[in-house]
């Protein structure tokens, strides 16, 4: 086995990683607590890697396991698939398991140019992938911090092939750096300004997919209704808010985050929004019980609703 490795992740507004105005991704706030680094290993179980060709570009994917339905495992932002090693060995042990590279990510070759990539065009990435793949439905659907996005526009686009989504400490549309500006007080309100303007860009595949955060929020806002199905939201509980806030501005800046998360439950009538206390950012890193629990839950509850067989 391989040396684990780290790789930074910069995420989306709410995760403590500092957004820019609508929902572009921007640099790791100073000592903003666990959870901001995904650390690459290999999975335990053996996998099947393939190479296929999306659009013109390679793309690599990896299944493992075997039955239904397929956990379909989307990154976040600069996180290659070898970050999911944690939880692979026990999904696999019921159902098949898929995890990819999005282009220019991993071994995946990038798009050229750097224009902006917005999250449909990676859900029909990914879609064309699972044909290429010939990875079966239905699809449970697991998306972590910029991934949930990609998994909600997914999800929407193939509501017959879905039959549960999780979200993993991801943010909601209307989350925005104003939000939470509005919510502070005094020199508070002007530490969150600061940080604002002080945030560094991204660079490479990742700067695609922050040019095209806002395009993403606009589609999230325009896109239909989520299926019914089994839904769970899981969030951390170990982020802290900026350190550089007052006390009452920390406590705000994490009410108004939790407010959000709990409406990006609410998405969809009876989803479970379930906080892991002990976890920051990488929760399916820092406490892969919570993940393996929440899909040990929604195969189950996709089964008493028919979507499962």
């Amino acid at each position: 086995m391989t040396t684990p490795r780290e790789v930074r992740m910069l995420s989306l507004v709410g995760m403590l990683l500092l957004a820019l105005p609508g929902g572009n991704v921007a640099a790791q706030a100073p000592d903003s607590g666990r959870g901001l680094l995904v650390r690459l290993s290999q999975p335990t179980v053996p996998g099947t890697e393939m190479v296929h060709d999306v659009m013109g570009r390679k793309l690599y994917c990896t299944t493992y396991g075997k039955g239904s339905p397929t956990v379909v495992l989307i990154s976040g932002f600069g996180a290659p698939q070898q970050g999911w090693a944690p939880v692979i060995g026990d999904l696999a042990k019921a159902s098949t398991v898929f995890t990819y590279d999005r282009a220019g990510y991993g071994k995946s070759e990038a798009p050229q140019g750097d224009a902006p990539i917005d999250g449909k065009q990676s859900a029909e990435d990914l879609w064309r992938l699972l044909q290429k793949a010939q990875v079966p439905a239905p699809y449970l659907v697991v998306g972590h911090s910029m991934g949930v996005d990609i998994a909600r526009l997914f999800t929407t686009a193939h509501p017959d092939r879905v039959c549960g989504l999780i979200l993993e400490d991801g943010s909601h549309e209307d989350l925005r750096m104003e939000t939470h500006r509005d919510a502070m007080q005094g020199k508070d309100r002007e530490v969150v300004e600061q940080m604002v303007k002080g945030m560094p860009g991204a660079s490479g595949m990742m700067k695609g997919e922050s040019l095209g955060g806002d395009r993403t929020k606009e589609l999230l806002r325009s896109s239909p209704p989520l299926p019914r199905v089994p839904f769970v939201v899981l969030t951390s509980g170990s982020r802290r808010a900026p350190p550089m806030l007052s006390e009452a501005g920390q406590k705000t800046w994490t009410e108004v985050g939790l407010a959000y998360q709990k409406k990006l439950a609410a998405l969809i009538p009876g989803g479970r929004h379930v906080t892991v206390e002990k976890a920051g950012h990488v929760i399916h890193q820092d406490d892969p019980g919570a993940l393996t629990g929440a899909v040990e839950w929604t195969m189950a509850e996709a089964r008493k609703r028919g979507l499962l067989h």
